[in-house]
């Protein structure tokens, strides 16, 4: 299946005409993924917006809601958690996202349980939609004998881990590093210990 004969098919399931701005939006997007915007993703939101799909089991997001998974997932933690350049696309109403990649075009199902990790479950957006309009509503990466085509999992940052543990970073104040840390750690233990 092509992206045209896609949307054609989010059509005849009831997805909206694209809204305006839609240049402004994709660079926004291409701007907070620091990444360019894949072919298929820019003419699907050139030529649909947003909307419910199957009596509301998905939701289509809108371009202008099109954000990091991550952030939509977890807030702070969770953009901290994923790369910038997995924006969620299709909300799954319970928690999860489908996302596309930016850097591989790949689409990822995004487990809020999971958070920096995904599986990918196709390699294209219009082989991914293809898939979706067989089976749907049923999510077939869900299935039982669903053999994702691999697993990402994003490194751990700086960032996160300064946010995970800001407690003990505040106690530190400024912006001390981890061997400060290590050595305030060593400091404090051996004067427990004389």
């Amino acid at each position: 299946m092509r992206i045209y004969e896609a949307i054609a098919m989010l059509e005849k399931n009831g997805i909206e005409r694209a809204s305006d701005n839609i240049e402004h939006h994709l660079q926004r997007i291409a701007s907070l993924a620091n990444c360019e915007i894949g072919d298929e993703l820019a003419y699907l939101y050139k030529n649909l917006g947003g909307g419910w799909l199957f009596d509301g089991e998905f939701r289509l997001l809108p371009i202008g809601e099109v954000e990091n998974v991550g952030m939509l997932q977890g807030g702070e933690f969770g953009r901290l958690s994923a790369p910038a350049s997995w924006v969620a696309l299709i909300d799954a109403m319970d928690g999860d996202y489908i996302a596309v990649d930016l850097v591989s075009n790949k689409v990822l199902d995004c487990n809020y349980d999971e958070l920096g990790s995904a599986r990918v479950i196709a390699h294209s957006l219009s082989d991914f939609l293809e898939q979706f309009f067989l089976l749907a509503p049923e999510k077939y990466w869900l299935q039982l004998g669903f053999s994702p085509l691999e697993t990402l999992v994003h490194p751990s940052s700086d960032g996160l881990n300064r946010y995970s543990y800001r407690d003990f970073w505040d106690v530190l104040g400024g912006n001390l590093g981890p061997s400060f840390a290590a050595q305030q750690v060593v400091d404090v233990v051996e004067s427990l210990s004389a």
